[in-house]
């Protein structure tokens, strides 16, 4: 019994030492633990520490070329105006002559001048005018023959030349100086529209007796019309016969 006690005993202390030589060389063969950071030296074993700071510094700096902000300044001050227009003469236009042919009007008519008067049934009075443009005229053809028994009905012959362009008569003959007399402006009574010869017209009324007598003196107003848009270079001469 002391025999098998024995022989268990050597056998335990067999195993003890063994396992105390495997433990030694387990510990040889395990990676030391880490010393703390700060201590004599480093393990080199170690990834490098990621200490944060960026390798490229932004210095922060604009491009050379930076907008400075100045711009020009604006001083404010429009051109001045004068208020200055031109000044208005209140003269028409001159007269220049020779250009573009007047269009004439009702005004123009009654507004006619006169070339003054001739006998419609005595003599042999004449009355001229000349023009480079359209106009009316006006001329008085008188009754100058009264007696009693006597009837010879006033009359007068217009002729009307036209060099450079063609001018048309027109003859508005307004009413007996018996009647009131006056000027006609609306509707002619003879006319002459030649285009390449002279504008002739003769005219005439019938001389009135009644008892106490009557006045058979007319105004007559002549419009010398252009046919063409200018009358430049162009010119027209009148004549007017009484008792013709």
């Amino acid at each position: 019994m002391k025999l098998r006690v024995g022989a268990l005993l050597a056998a335990l202390s067999l195993v003890t030492l063994t396992g105390c030589a495997v433990a030694a060389d387990d510990f040889d063969n395990v990676a030391p633990s880490r010393k703390p950071d700060g201590g004599g030296g480093s393990d080199t074993s170690e990834a490098e520490e990621d200490t944060g700071t960026a390798t490229e510094t932004d210095t922060g700096t604009p491009p050379t070329g930076s907008d400075t902000g100045t711009a020009t300044e604006d001083s404010g001050s429009p051109s001045t105006d004068t208020g200055s227009a031109p000044a208005d003469t209140g003269a028409p236009p001159a007269d220049a002559g020779p250009g573009a042919c007047s269009k004439l009007t009702a005004a123009d008519c009654m507004s006619a001048s006169s070339i003054g008067s001739v006998s419609g049934d005595t003599g042999s009075g004449i009355k001229t005018a000349t023009g480079t443009d359209s106009k009316f005229l006006r001329v008085t053809v008188s009754e100058d023959d009264s007696a009693l028994l006597s009837s010879k009905d006033p009359k007068a012959r217009i002729t009307l030349k036209s060099t450079g362009g063609n001018f048309d008569l027109y003859v508005y003959q307004g009413p007996s100086k018996g009647d009131g007399g006056g000027v006609e402006c609306t509707t002619f009574k003879v006319s002459a529209t030649e285009p390449a010869s002279d504008d002739v017209v003769s005219i005439s009324w019938n001389d009135n007796r009644p008892i106490g007598g009557h006045d058979d003196t007319r105004v007559l107003t002549i419009e010398v019309r252009a046919t063409m848009p200018s009358c430049a270079g162009a010119s027209w001469s009148l004549t007017v016969e009484g008792n013709k």
